[in-house]
């Protein structure tokens, strides 16, 4: 199947309103998460009134009695998995400092991060994997870059772990790998491990001892584990969000190993539940500006380079992966000619390479796609994804297959789903999808 991203108004959209057409089925606006389209980019007032506010697909699932969860590699704060559970008028607004930042009016809404710990549905999610610790007011390393700090001095995964305790449910709040083996999984209720000060490291940088950051397959795995005992089913979402880091800096390395670790967990995923009751949906938001350019030979390195192309005027080497905009952007006149970077010699499969952009951006800045992009799914109701469809779709049969939410009556023959496993994957023009969260038959 493949989906039509765009926001209402924009024709290539961002990952908070795509988040929240494909969770909550309803298209969305420019940076708006979990409220309809009456609310524009910034209108705090517009978002607080209850006829614009969404359930998300975790809603519906706990009201249907399933246990829910998220892993994302990205801010557990960040647009994606806010999705699930945010309202709010700008993404940007992860903690109170960004909210001061946009003056008096928007003050009367609450931060993303608070919400995650004070509100519904977050407050019952029982898996919270991911980074965000400044956002979310934890001690962080002296050395981070300071992109959301807390101003208000909130420590909220400790008021996370005050809350549980109140309501008399065992849980744990975990920051390494070692602590994260350390769980007693069968005992513990509610798990929230934050990796990284701001995202989680990737893949190619992380620190893989004990006292490191867990692989996103060991994430997804403890997830699972948590989720499965429930009889009811269970829905978690798992996002491989630093797959879209790389590309916006245009380093096709970093994305590429992120994807990898992505395609780990999705086979671990799929080896622990059964596939006969797990509704299963790999797919992506948006796509990126990333291309594929002719003619390399069959074998060559994707990270390499066209050494000879007689099509090619200038007659240097390029590329096989570019991107149409980007921080890899590299031209000089040389007061007669436009020249591009010349790239004999250099190693383009570093993690630090920048692939070379037609039109440059800031450093971070590649833009998304707009190209509808591929859903794979496997599992019951599977069949329902097919041909072309609008992205808020993917929310409908999910929530249908698993007879939740606005399909809770449903009345069919066959056995509703019992776990949905959702992966969003952040695709490219020319990868189908880069796979960045997951559903299990629990929608």
């Amino acid at each position: 199947m493949h989906e039509q991203t765009y926001n209402l108004d924009k024709q290539v959209p961002d990952s908070a309103g795509t988040a929240t057409a494909y969770l909550t089925g309803v298209k969305a606006n420019y940076y708006t998460l979990g409220v309809n389209g009456k609310v524009k980019l910034g209108d705090c007032k517009a978002s607080l009134k209850p006829e614009n506010r969404l359930d998300s697909i975790l809603q519906w699932a706990q009201n249907a009695n399933k246990d829910t969860g998220v892993v994302t590699t990205a801010q557990v704060t960040h647009a994606t998995p806010a999705g699930l559970y945010a309202k709010s008028a700008n993404r940007k607004w992860q903690c109170d400092s960004k909210i001061m930042d946009a003056g008096a009016e928007a003050l009367k809404c609450k931060d993303i991060a608070r919400q995650l710990v004070e509100d519904e549905p977050a407050r019952s999610m029982k898996v919270i994997f991911g980074g965000g610790r400044q956002e979310m007011g934890a001690q962080v390393h002296p050395d981070a870059e300071e992109t959301c700090p807390r101003k208000d001095g909130r420590n909220l995964p400790q008021e996370w772990q005050n809350d549980k305790a109140a309501r008399g449910e065992t849980h744990a709040y975990v920051t390494t790998t070692r602590e994260l083996r350390s769980l007693d999984i069968d005992d513990t209720d509610y798990i929230m491990g934050l990796f990284g000060d701001i995202h989680v490291p990737y893949e190619v940088d992380r620190n893989v001892t004990l006292d490191g950051t867990p692989h996103l397959r060991e994430m997804v795995e403890v997830a699972i584990k948590r989720l499965r005992r429930n009889d009811n089913g269970f829905f978690l979402m798992v996002e491989g969000g630093r797959i879209d880091h790389g590309l916006h800096y245009g380093q096709p390395r970093r994305a590429l190993e992120e994807l990898l670790a992505m395609e780990e967990a999705v086979q671990a995923a799929m080896e622990m539940v059964d596939m006969e009751e797990t509704l299963m949906v790999i797919t992506a938001d948006h796509s990126h500006v990333m291309t594929i350019n002719g003619y390399p030979e069959r074998g060559n390195n994707i990270l390499g380079k066209v050494e000879f192309n007689e099509d090619v005027t200038d007659g240097m080497p390029y590329t096989t992966l570019m991107f149409t905009n980007g921080h890899g952007f590299n031209y000089t006149w040389n007061g007669e000619e436009v020249m591009r970077l010349n790239l004999t010699g250099v190693d383009t499969s570093g993690k630090n390479f920048e692939a070379l952009a037609g039109v440059p951006t800031h450093e971070g800045s590649e833009t998304h796609g707009g190209e509808d992009v591929a859903a794979y799914a496997i599992g019951p109701m599977s069949h329902l994804f097919h041909r072309v469809h609008e992205q808020n779709y993917v929310a409908h049969v999910m929530a249908y297959a698993s007879c939740i939410g606005p399909y809770s009556e449903c009345d069919r023959p066959v056995q509703a789903v019992k776990n949905v496993y959702r992966s969003d994957t952040f695709g490219v023009t020319t990868l189908n999808l880069f796979p960045h969260q997951f559903i299990h038959p629990t929608a």
